[in-house]
């Protein structure tokens, strides 16, 4: 429908409702290497020296709970770290089919605004979806082509404003690009239309820092804002989102957070509550 198999392979649709059993094989963490699984136990020897032979290796600490190590690199191929994440954070394990000796790829998520672990079981309701965040974390090493994570950054960002420049919706409804009012202190290019309540989800804006939105050190896509946060229950309609992207050095990566436009507002204390999240794993 218009839009790139490169964005449709990393993307997950911020615009729909996506069914818990379907979100949880999104949830993978994507490894090079054949893993145990879950219910297998864990290698002790490999825990005690903390320094795991696998690309990936679950562990259990003293009081029960359960870590996973993952090899990353940071700065070069030949700089490995290992990460401890909680268990609770990447729910489901899966596997990447790529020759590095580490990690490349990772997805995890956490509940606004404490980052606690996603809850397991028992009812979930709307309001809890609201508060989900979803977070992509791509090495600089993550492709064919080895770059620093700005212009891996750099790199997306001009994939993703082609794609909301010119889309399916945009062709359909011969929309024109315009630069639209600022929002939250970003810039911000979108469609302009006056399609009222017949703006479908999938029309998106790119929100970007700066002047020139290909080199933005933040940037972002959102559903429309013509689409209401709050969908009535059983109607068409369905909760809009974001994607929100940046560099972290930190780890030799980009990040995506991908949550609901509903939170727009507080982009900056997202991006700060997750990427302190994610240095608590090093």
């Amino acid at each position: 429908m218009g839009r790139s198999d490169s964005r449709e392979r990393d993307r997950i649709n911020t615009g729909h409702s996506i069914p818990l059993c379907s979100m949880l094989v999104a949830f993978a963490i994507l490894v090079t290497s054949v893993f145990p699984a879950i219910g297998q136990q864990p290698d002790t020897n490999v825990a005690q020296a903390g320094y795991p032979q696998q690309k990936q290796q679950i562990v259990i600490e003293q009081d029960g709970s359960k870590i996973v190590l993952l090899r990353w690199a940071i700065g070069s191929r030949d700089n490995i770290i290992i990460l401890r994440i909680p268990l609770a954070y990447v729910p489901v394990l899966g596997e990447e089919r790529l020759p590095e000796p580490f990690i490349t790829t990772m997805v995890a998520e956490a509940m606004l605004w404490g980052m606690t672990p996603v809850p397991r079981g028992g009812s979930w309701t709307r309001a809890d979806e609201n508060q989900r965040v979803i977070s992509l974390i791509e090495s600089r090493f993550s492709g064919t082509a080895v770059r620093d994570e700005e212009q891996q950054l750099r790199a997306k960002a001009s994939i993703y404003l082609a794609d909301v420049k010119k889309n399916y919706y945009q062709l359909h409804y011969n929309l024109q690009i315009a630069q639209k009012s600022e929002r939250f202190g970003l810039k911000r290019i979108g469609v302009a239309h006056n399609l009222g309540d017949a703006t479908p989800v999938g029309l998106e804006d790119f929100y970007y820092v700066g002047d020139d939105p290909e080199q933005a050190s933040d940037f972002m896509t959102c559903t429309d804002d013509a689409v209401p946060d709050d969908p009535l229950p059983g109607g068409r309609r369905l909760n809009p989102g974001c994607q929100q992207w940046f560099a972290l050095p930190s780890l030799s990566a980009t990040v995506k957070l991908t949550y609901r436009r509903r939170h727009l507002s507080e982009w900056p204390e997202i991006k700060r509550a997750f990427i302190k999240l994610i240095e608590t794993w090093k």
